[in-house]
């Protein structure tokens, strides 16, 4: 048997009820729905209210946060360019996230200028991949554009090629990645 405990307060005209100390899981179910039934306007105030409320608040903030990710965060025009709002294949985000990472530590980050010199041998690699990133890979895909349907071999080693290249940068990226910290 559950006894309820209550105490008068200056800032509410009934007594209110107290929780008592312990209770086993089953009591403590029973004592919710006696106090639910009994004092009802007590625990709509104490216990619904405010459990709504904080899931609202939650809501509103978790909204405002998601926001202002999208719009403030510092790689919002990596991101932009890496996860495009058409559809795209996997390797083909993969290619573009390794082309963007160079060109963001490259450009935004300013590495090749904040390098230390016992770092020579990825500066220079990282300026070559760079370099094919900003330049040679954009016109390897534009001859690939310019060609015809009828030119398939021509077709075909611009696609090996552009293979190759992205296939050395991603393994270059992978093996070095601990040198993308700034």
């Amino acid at each position: 048997m559950i006894f309820f405990k209550t105490k008068k307060v200056w800032y509410w005209p009934y007594p209110i009820y107290l929780y008592p100390l312990a209770l086993s899981w089953e009591d403590w179910d029973l004592f919710r729905a006696k106090i639910k039934k009994r004092y009802p306007v007590q625990y709509f105030f104490r216990e619904t209210l405010p459990i709504n409320l904080a899931r609202f608040l939650y809501k509103i903030k978790y909204y405002f946060e998601r926001l202002k990710h999208r719009t403030h965060h510092p790689r919002k025009e990596m991101r932009d360019q890496v996860f495009a709002p058409c559809w795209q294949d996997l390797d083909i985000m993969f290619e573009s996230f390794a082309c963007e990472m160079v060109k963001e530590f490259v450009e935004k980050e300013d590495a090749l200028n904040n390098l230390s010199d016992c770092e020579s041998k990825f500066k220079k690699e990282l300026n070559k991949y760079y370099k094919y990133v900003k330049y040679e890979r954009q016109k390897l895909i534009e001859e690939m554009r310019r060609l015809d349907e009828s030119e398939i071999v021509a077709l075909g080693h611009f696609k090996t090629q552009l293979t190759k290249k992205d296939d050395a940068l991603l393994l270059w990226l992978i093996k070095n990645r601990k040198y993308f910290w700034t």
